[in-house]
C-alpha cells in the first residue's frame, strides 16, 4: 500500500477474530511468504481443516465439499490487497458465514452478511463491475495519487472496491493487523 495508508483500516471494523481464526491466518501469510503461492483453509466448528494451494501464483481454489453450515473460508494473498471481488463469491453460498484473507504483511480482512443480503452470483459481479469503476475514478481524486506507483495504485483501486461491494450489500468488514 502507499506508506500513507500503511496500517490504516479507518473504513473498517476492529478485526475481531477467534484465535484458531488467528492462527490460521499466520499460517496461511507464512506459507505464501515461503513460495508466493495462495493458501487456503475452511474453518468448521471451532477447527480449521487442510491448507489447501492450487500452487499457481494469484490463485487458489477452496472445496466446500462434504463441509456443513456456519463455515470461515481464509485465505492469503500475496500482496497486501483485502478481498478482490471474485473473493466475495464465497459469501454467496448458505453454508459460509465469513470470509477472510491476509496479506503477506500481516494485513487482515474479514467479512461476514450479518443483516446485510445474500445477492444472486450476477448480482454481485454486475454490481463489483460498477463499483470498480466508480472506486477507479475516485482514487484518482486521492491525495498523492500521482506519486504512487502502479503497485500502490493497484491496491488502492483493491481496496476502495472491497470497502464498496461490503457497503453496497450492508456486509460488516473488518480489518487490522496481524502480529503487529
Amino acid at each position: 500500500p502507499p506508506a500513507e495508508y500503511d496500517g490504516d483500516f479507518n473504513d473498517f471494523q476492529p478485526l475481531n477474530i477467534s484465535k484458531t481464526e488467528a492462527d490460521t491466518f499466520r499460517s496461511l501469510r507464512d506459507s505464501a511468504n515461503k513460495n508466493g503461492f495462495e493458501y487456503g483453509a475452511v474453518i468448521e466448528n471451532g477447527k480449521t481443516g487442510n491448507i489447501v494451494t492450487s500452487s499457481l501464483p494469484g490463485a487458489v481454489k477452496i472445496s466446500l465439499d462434504g463441509h456443513g453450515n456456519g463455515l470461515t473460508v481464509l485465505h492469503s494473498h500475496t500482496n497486501a490487497t483485502p478481498f478482490s471481488a471474485k473473493d466475495f463469491e464465497w459469501l454467496l453460498d448458505s453454508k459460509v458465514d465469513k470470509i477472510g484473507v491476509i496479506g503477506y504483511n500481516g494485513d487482515a480482512y474479514v467479512c461476514y452478511i450479518g443483516y446485510g443480503d445474500r445477492p444472486p452470483l450476477e448480482e454481485l459481479r454486475n454490481t463489483a463491475d460498477l463499483l470498480a469503476n466508480e472506486a477507479n475514478r475516485t482514487i484518482i481524486d486521492y491525495p498523492g495519487f500521482f506519486e504512487w506507483s502502479l503497485e500502490e495504485r493497484n491496491y488502492m483501486a483493491i481496496r476502495e472496491q472491497a470497502y464498496r461491494i461490503a457497503q453496497h450489500f450492508g456486509w460488516t468488514m473488518e480489518g487490522g493487523r496481524i502480529d503487529g
